[in-house]
């Protein structure tokens, strides 16, 4: 019963793989897989066995892929076994000889991309090749294929013939080693002198070790290894990769960036492919004013005695940027500008000298004998390099005298 069923279904798969565009992909290391008939065939050398002896070869075969691993499971080709000749498919060679290979009965000249199935001089070598099965009337008598001529044939199992072996479904394809996921953060706008930490998140499916580096343009700020997630040095199936977490980047902090628009790329590599960059933008911009605190040696003048009375003020005026700021003075009063001075000149008050961050300046110590008293006003203005402003005024006065009015 489970013959009858494995020849109806075998007869079902060849029927329907000839109606699909059947193709052979090289896998490389002599495994060919077979689209049409979804197996992989072993392109072994050609040694003649008998019948049993080509069945325990293919048995116990183990194939070495390109990517190292061994490959069991093989068997020889089956066929239906209905009956000899050719122009017709009943067996698996049968389908690769037609179908894959493209060939017409009695003219064998195509066996790409197969190298040790190759055509011959059919008066030197006999390409016969065995199959697994035997004939139903006789245990003694093997199904094979003739592929010099494209035909099935029955011979006693006696018989050395070559084999090809089979293993069902798709196996030895090359793996590619997936390049590493980049996945970088801290980009963002910032105020100047505040710290900026990058790092992100780094991702390998094959769980290959890595080694990251951060830059700034070209100048290399950090670096670091990623240990293997995977004890397989081969790439790995999605069933393993999807128990591989993303990596955590050890974040990395900057200071004093300068103002404007920074570029820092993240480049990793995992030693197999090209690395992977990715770029962030970190913006430093200044939109806080500077600190302007004047403090004044003086802010009354007395007595009023019309002298040049020499006043300084300690402007405290700092930027959050930690850059000088630019500081500019206005000098007003409240009275007539022009007073005349114990110098006989109309000089009120000399040009403000402004050096480290104070202001020297004389005023004159007087005021209108019939008004309130004089008030000087200084107006302090102080501008960072992003054009932020602070304005501060301090007054000095000089009191009126109110016994003399």
């Amino acid at each position: 019963m489970k013959k009858a069923l494995l020849v109806i279904v075998m007869a079902v798969v060849l029927g329907l793989s000839t109606l699909a565009q059947a193709e052979l992909v090289n896998h490389g290391n002599g495994l060919i897989y077979d689209t049409g008939l979804n197996i992989t065939w072993y392109d072994a050398p050609r040694v003649n066995r008998n019948w049993a002896d080509s069945v325990k070869w293919a048995n116990n075969l183990a194939v070495t892929d390109v990517n190292g691993n061994a490959i069991t499971g093989w068997r020889l080709p089956t066929t239906l076994g209905t009956k000899q000749g050719g122009n017709f498919v009943d067996s698996e060679l049968a389908h690769l000889y037609y179908n894959e290979l493209k060939n017409k009965y009695g003219y064998f000249v195509n066996s790409t991309p197969f190298v040790n199935l190759v055509p011959g001089d059919p008066t030197k070598t006999i390409l016969q090749y065995w199959t697994g099965t035997t004939l139903i009337l006789n245990s003694s008598v093997g199904w094979d294929f003739h592929f010099q001529q494209g035909f099935s044939h029955s011979d006693g199992k006696g018989c050395r013939f070559f084999a090809l072996a089979v293993h069902d479904g798709k196996v030895g394809a090359p793996v590619v080693n997936s390049s590493p996921v980049v996945a970088p953060t801290g980009g963002g706008v910032y105020q100047v002198n505040t710290t900026v930490v990058i790092g992100g998140q780094v991702f390998d499916a094959d769980g290959d070790q890595l080694s990251y580096e951060w830059f700034e343009g070209e100048t290399f700020l950090y670096g670091s290894t990623i240990p293997s997630s995977s004890t397989s040095t081969q790439s790995t199936t999605a069933q393993t990769a999807s128990k591989i977490s993303p990596y955590f980047l050890t974040p990395y902090t900057i200071d004093n960036l300068g103002l404007g628009v920074h570029t820092f790329t993240l480049v990793v590599n995992d030693g197999v492919n090209k690395p992977v960059s990715s770029n962030i933008s970190v913006e430093v911009i200044d939109t806080i004013a500077p600190v302007l605190v004047p403090a004044p040696d003086k802010t009354i003048l007395w007595p009023p005695n019309n002298k040049m009375v020499p006043v300084t003020i300690i402007t405290n005026a700092t930027d959050n940027s930690g850059a000088p700021v630019l500081l500019k003075v206005l000098v007003s009063c409240n009275e007539v500008q022009k007073a005349k001075g114990n110098s006989g000149k109309d000089q009120v008050w000399t040009e403000p000298i402004i050096a480290d961050g104070m202001i020297n300046l004389q005023l004159l110590a007087t005021r209108n004998g019939n008004g309130e008293g004089r008030v000087y006003t200084i107006t302090i203005e102080a501008t960072d390099p992003s054009q932020n402003t602070s304005v501060a005024k301090v007054d000095i006065i000089v009191p009126h005298d109110n016994s003399s009015k």
